[in-house]
């Protein structure tokens, strides 16, 4: 008796796989069938006889199923003597729950993130929201690489910015150092604090950009539940016809506004179909700005 053994690694992202695998069983009744039988029990091979006669099946529905499987990397065939056999193949066998749960349920298995699905929790995290990654172009940029803000290269952080500027106070020297003119007064339902078409990202380029600000009035971490009243501060923030967003706060900033951010940039990309920039300053990020252009603050 003699197997055949895999030599290229097609099973180095179980994601991936797991899909690939439940998409290949797809609605058979017959090949469900066939591969469940040939992994069912401890044996490690099993013939065509032995799968037929299990499961009431004529031999030649076996080998068709069988070959399919065989083909598509879901087992292994081989034979002597005249008779065919499967073998299981292990990392299969160790997932063959989570594939058949998968092949059973399209649903769930759509759901499931992979390299062609970047999975993303908006606002609901029982309501995740595929992505295609081919379709998502987005920059996190760092406060100093942008052209308007570049003096803060030559100012390393020397703790948070806290107290020492009010909110409308900063919001104005940010307003200045983008030379936007206009008057931005706050109030429950704006979608920015801050909303500029004449921001200088680059030497060469200017780009719409909206911000969203957190003043001292917060003394504690920035979280999501801190941003806005009913903590939707930035789906609000990026309904701004934007390329370019930006949260502020004067203290610390929680990992998960970061990473929400990061969603919404990516959702905004995809609906806009073109790249789009992010950013997130703290308050030593925010303390370095204000350290690196005091006129205008």
């Amino acid at each position: 008796m003699t197997l055949v053994l895999e030599v290229t690694d097609r099973l180095s992202n179980r994601p991936e796989q797991l899909v690939e695998f439940a998409n290949i069983l797809g609605r058979s009744e017959g090949r469900i069938r066939v591969f469940e039988e040939i992994y069912r029990g401890q044996k490690k091979t099993k013939t065509v006889d032995e799968i037929a006669k299990k499961l009431n099946l004529p031999n030649k529905t076996v080998l068709t199923h069988g070959k399919f499987l065989s083909t598509n990397h879901l087992c292994k065939q081989d034979g002597e003597r005249g008779q065919t056999f499967y073998a299981k193949i292990a990392w299969v066998q160790s997932n063959k729950t989570k594939i058949l749960e998968l092949t059973k349920d399209p649903k769930k298995r759509a759901n499931v993130p992979t390299k062609r699905n970047i999975k993303v929790n908006v606002e609901n995290k029982k309501s995740p929201v595929l992505v295609p990654s081919s379709l998502v172009s987005i920059e996190h940029v760092q406060l100093e690489d942008i052209f308007a803000f570049r003096e803060v290269k030559n100012h390393a952080p020397s703790g948070m910015l806290g107290d020492a500027l009010t909110e409308d106070q900063f919001k104005l020297g940010v307003q200045k150092l983008c030379l936007e003119s206009g008057v931005f007064k706050d109030w429950g339902g704006e979608q920015s604090d801050l909303y500029t078409s004449a921001l200088q990202f680059t030497a060469s380029k200017k780009l719409t950009a909206a911000f969203a600000f957190k003043g001292p009035g917060l003394k504690t971490k920035l979280t999501i539940a801190k941003m806005g009243k009913n903590g939707d501060q930035c789906p609000r923030l990026f309904q701004e016809p934007a390329q370019f967003f930006v949260v502020q706060h004067c203290r610390e900033v929680a990992s998960a506004v970061i990473d929400l951010v990061h969603t919404h940039a990516a959702l905004k990309s995809v609906y806009l179909n073109q790249r789009v920039y992010f950013s997130v300053w703290d308050g030593q990020a925010s303390k370095r700005l204000v350290e690196a252009y005091p006129s205008a603050f």
